[in-house]
């Protein structure tokens, strides 16, 4: 036989076995619980504005936030944010990576890692988390611990939170949102910074939904002996837009956590 033709056949019967493998290797990977696990995100933006006359702050903000399965009863999550305030120009940017463990198909206890970075100041913060979503309702609680370089040794700094959602009709929800984070240095110093807000939210269709949001922030606890409750109090209302994919439009289940975004 020719030896081209005899190159030819070989050349043949090895590009046939390569595709024989790429075809087998994208089959498996397509029957693996990640690649079997729908697209699940969401997609924020929200424009806060404090109301007081003698506080002119104005923060604009956008977040995203994806999931991905990791066999069927675990999920890896990350979350990208950003937030500008006008009154200080100070843009505050965070990371965090979330572990889960899927009690539900939607719902979740995990654990969380983030990162602020803005204004010269880089912090960490780390804890444990719980939250379900659905398309019109959802659930979440928080707590963790602050670390940075650029806190006094001394200070212990917390954060926490909670918040609740649930539909009213087919396309109307309302709900409550609290976030907190607490100072304390010894017995002469534990202060609380707290954000509270209600939320009404109109879903177009899935995913899609537009929301407005009042909100207080303040501060209790005591100094040296001297207690207080309420001081500095500052109100917001925010106007937002959000997208939602995946869980029949709840989309992911944990966002952001943040400690230098806090307060808008």
């Amino acid at each position: 036989m020719d030896i081209d033709v005899l190159v030819k056949n070989q050349k043949y019967r090895h590009l046939m076995t390569l595709q024989k493998i790429v075809a087998a290797a994208l089959i498996s990977v397509a029957a693996t619980p990640i690649m079997a696990q729908e697209l699940v995100g969401s997609v924020e933006g929200a424009v806060s504005t404090f109301t007081d006359s003698d506080v002119d702050r104005t923060v604009t903000s956008l977040s995203g936030g994806g999931e991905i399965g990791v066999g069927s009863a675990f999920a890896l999550g990350g979350n990208l944010a950003f937030s500008d305030a006008s009154d200080d120009d100070t843009s505050v940017f965070n990371v965090t990576a979330h572990g889960m463990y899927l009690v539900s198909p939607s719902a979740a206890v995990g654990i969380f890692v983030g990162a602020d970075s803005g204004d010269d100041l880089d912090v960490m913060t780390y804890g444990i988390e719980y939250g379900s979503t659905f398309a019109t309702s959802q659930f979440g609680a928080y707590f963790g611990a602050v670390e940075s370089d650029d806190l006094d040794g001394d200070e212990d700094v917390t954060i926490f939170g909670l918040n609740a959602e649930f539909a009213v009709t087919p396309a109307i929800s309302v709900g409550v949102d609290y976030n907190a984070f607490s100072i304390s240095a010894g017995s002469d110093v534990d202060v609380t910074f707290n954000d509270a807000s209600l939320l009404a939210r109109y879903t177009f269709s899935e995913g899609t939904s537009v929301f407005a949001q009042i909100g207080q922030i303040s501060t209790s606890g005591n100094i040296e002996g001297e207690t207080f409750a309420g001081s500095e109090e500052a109100e917001y209302i925010s106007i937002g837009a959000a997208y939602k994919i995946g869980r029949n439009g709840g989309g992911n289940i944990f966002g952001e956590r943040s400690f230098l975004g806090f307060g808008g």
